[in-house]
């Protein structure tokens, strides 16, 4: 029979996250890509790896072992601004901290950080190995390789990547060129992209990949393109149950990892700033010379008034470096009206 005590010591336990440092091999209870459900299943993959600092291991099944700084940079994010985790995104910040990167697999774009372009190969090296509980975790990190990716535009995760990042910069004609290249990879139901046949040669079926989605969503957002935005958000919501891949009757197929997680909460329920264009109105140049035309008018019918009253009419001769012709005096070495002289 329990105790009053007791009952209260298990209320309590349910009430108040605790984060062990033991392995969780459970799914958090996802249905949909809506916000609880997608919190629910962050948490649920968190690991503790010494007091305070922790990370969360990219999927339930397949790498339930692993944890990437380059997700875990999105996973902070969602946790803390999103699902409202402070505790927990404070200790994901702790890891970040401690494994710094510097860089995510140019994920930093997506939270206003500017990226290099064109795109560099990247690579994940082992940075760490800690033993939790009767298993190990694996830390892994992006390296940026030398070669370049010099077709990124078959590729709609680096197409819809650099589209943010044109918008970011204010670069919003650059960013839509770059959503038309990605809407050219979409077939109705996902990117066929590269990776795509690629994934069909090898296994012999349709796999799309659901975080495509999301940031399609993301880069019609920050590019003020709603109906883009609306459009890829439709088909991400509906796919079921939410996972990693999906096939064409939106079936979602194997578990949800971290990074399609984060990206479909940041596409759904983030909150999207899109930029000012860079380039509004006229020409810098054309700015230059209409500001310098109101300039010059100004400074000549103000020496036409005062010299009314003072200027020697049809006077005309040379005082310096100044040119006095036709009663307007011009300074010859800035091309500026001058300062007429007594009438």
């Amino acid at each position: 029979m329990t105790t009053p005590l007791l009952a209260l010591m298990v209320i309590a336990s349910l009430a108040t996250p605790v984060y062990g440092g033991a392995f969780n091999s459970r799914q958090g209870e996802v249905g949909a890509f809506t916000r609880a459900g997608l919190c629910n299943h962050l948490e649920s993959l968190y690991v503790e790896l010494e007091p305070g600092i922790g990370c969360l291991r990219e999927s339930p099944v397949v790498e339930r072992n692993t944890c990437y700084t380059s997700t875990n940079l999105l996973a902070e994010y969602v946790l803390r601004n999103i699902c409202g985790y402070r505790d927990l995104a404070d200790r994901v910040r702790a890891f970040l901290e401690k494994y710094k990167p510097g860089f995510y697999d140019y994920y930093q774009v997506l939270l206003g950080e500017r990226v290099v372009f064109p795109f560099n190969a990247t690579r994940h090296e082992v940075v760490g190995l800690v033993q939790v509980g009767g298993g190990e975790v694996v830390i892994k990190r992006v390296v940026v390789a030398s070669d370049t990716i010099v077709d990124y535009y078959e590729y709609a995760n680096l197409v819809a990547l650099k589209a943010v990042g044109h918008a970011e910069r204010g670069e919003l004609s650059e960013a839509r060129e770059e959503l038309s290249r990605l809407e050219a990879l979409f077939d109705g139901r996902g990117f066929a992209d590269k990776a795509f046949k690629a994934r069909r040669e090898e296994l012999g079926e349709s796999l799309y990949e659901a975080y495509k989605l999301a940031l399609a969503v993301i880069a019609h957002r920050v590019a003020g393109e709603e109906d883009g935005a609306e459009k890829y958000a439709s088909i991400l919501q509906r796919i079921k149950p939410p996972a990693t891949y999906y096939t064409p009757d939106l079936a979602g197929s194997g578990d949800l990892n971290v990074e399609t997680a984060c990206l479909a909460a940041i596409a759904l329920y983030g909150q999207v700033k899109i930029p000012v264009a860079k380039r509004v109105g006229p020409p810098l140049m054309l700015v230059l010379a209409a500001l310098f035309l109101v300039v010059a008018l100004t400074a000549v019918s103000t020496t036409l008034w005062r010299g009314k009253k003072s200027a020697p009419r049809g006077r005309k001769t040379r005082l310096g470096s100044l040119l006095i012709v036709n009663r307007v005096e011009w300074n010859t070495a800035t091309l500026l009206p001058a300062r007429l002289p007594r009438a």
